[in-house]
């Protein structure tokens, strides 16, 4: 079965889809299969590499069975693309509950396929947000190490547990520090408390800042395409390694709230 992963934060602008794109790219050039799923309208994992699919090509067409809306865009890496027809999708199915859960299904239907999903979730916890976490086993949250991002992550804790209830295998599996500047003073504590609330093991190897990481989209490529030989290129090699090792299960529980 694969392993399904959600990367997911209630705080825009943290590196989220950044962190999606090369994490899955990371995975296939450690030779696995991955299929990366964009959940969000704004399409922007599919912009990053470059895929600009033709019209009814994109998640809707996927949880409706069409096998071409499943796309071979590198070797050993498939999407599942997004458009702004995800927008119009989102408004109609609140009015339809049953469509939260088209998005497990039809990705059930793709378990033996891959050795891992990724799904690139949107900040906002709508329809499209809700059917990704129902979907997964597992959530990543990246986040910048700073007080104010601690809020995202707590709404994310919060979310999570709601979705638990329908979804009881659904556990946070890692927070990603984004943006990731050592020398900041109050970096240590943000993740002493992150660490307390979630265990020493939640945190995976961080993200530094970069100019090349903020450009590799604008050509349509990874991190790993563009500069290959970057320390930034070096930190997603060693968070896709922290997740190859972990298994997919949650730790024992800590009790109480992230501030």
């Amino acid at each position: 079965m694969a392993r399904k992963i959600v990367f997911s934060n209630r705080k825009g602008g943290v590196g989220k889809t950044t962190s999606a794109v090369n994490v899955a790219a990371g995975l296939c050039l450690q030779g696995q299969r991955v299929l990366l799923v964009d959940v969000d309208s704004q399409a922007h994992a599919s912009l990053a590499l470059g895929v600009r699919p033709p019209g009814g090509i994109d998640l809707l067409a996927f949880i409706s069975g069409d096998s071409k809306a499943c796309l071979s865009v590198r070797p050993g890496l498939f999407l599942v693309p997004a458009s702004s027809r995800l927008s119009r999708y989102e408004a109609e199915a609140l009015r339809r509950p049953r469509e939260l859960l088209r998005l497990r299904e039809a990705l059930a239907e793709k378990d033996r396929d891959f050795d891992f999903v990724i799904i690139d979730s949107p900040p906002n916890p709508g329809v499209l947000t809700l059917s990704a976490l129902l979907a997964a086993e597992e959530v990543i949250a990246p986040m910048p190490l700073h007080f104010l991002a601690l809020k995202g992550l707590a709404e994310t804790q919060a979310l999570i547990e709601k979705v638990r209830r329908n979804n009881p295998r659904l556990h946070l599996a890692g927070v990603l520090p984004t943006f990731f500047s050592p020398q900041l003073r109050h970096v240590r504590a943000v993740k002493q408390e992150i660490q307390k609330v979630f265990g020493e093991r939640i945190l995976l190897p961080p993200i530094r800042n970069s100019v090349r990481l903020a450009e590799a989209p604008s050509f349509g490529q990874t991190i790993f395409e563009y500069a290959p030989e970057s320390p930034v290129a070096d930190d997603y090699r060693r968070v896709v390694m922290a997740i190859l090792e972990a298994r997919n299960v949650p730790e024992e529980r800590v009790a109480g709230n992230i501030a």
